[in-house]
C-alpha cells in the first residue's frame, strides 16, 4: 500500500511539475515579447525625438530668416546665409557621424 501512495504522489509531483514548466514557458515567451515591444517603442520614441529636433531646426531657421529680414537683408542674401548654415550643419553631422 506504501508503494500506490508513493506512486500516487509520483504522479502528482509529475502532473505538477509539468504545469510549472508549461507556465514557465508562457511567461518567457510573454517575456520575450515584452523585450520586442519595448525595443519597438524605444525606436519610435528616437524617431519621433528626432522629428521634433527637425521641425526645432526649422523654426530656428525661420526664426533667423526673420531676424535677418527685419534687419533690411534681402531675400537672396538671407537665402545664401541660410545655405551656408546648412552646409555648416551638414558638415558637422557628416564629421560626426564620421566618429562612430
Amino acid at each position: 500500500m506504501n508503494i500506490d501512495k508513493l506512486s500516487t504522489h509520483i504522479n502528482v509531483l509529475e502532473d505538477s511539475l509539468k504545469q510549472l514548466l508549461e507556465v514557465h514557458k508562457a511567461q518567457k515567451k510573454q517575456i520575450q515579447n515584452l523585450l520586442e515591444e519595448n525595443q519597438q517603442l524605444k525606436q519610435l520614441v528616437s524617431q519621433r525625438d528626432k522629428t521634433l529636433q527637425d521641425f526645432r531646426n526649422t523654426f530656428k531657421i525661420s526664426t533667423i530668416a526673420k531676424k535677418m529680414i527685419k534687419k533690411g537683408e534681402g531675400g537672396v542674401d538671407v537665402r545664401k546665409r541660410i545655405n551656408e548654415y546648412i552646409q555648416d550643419i551638414d558638415k558637422c553631422i557628416a564629421h560626426f557621424e564620421s566618429l562612430k
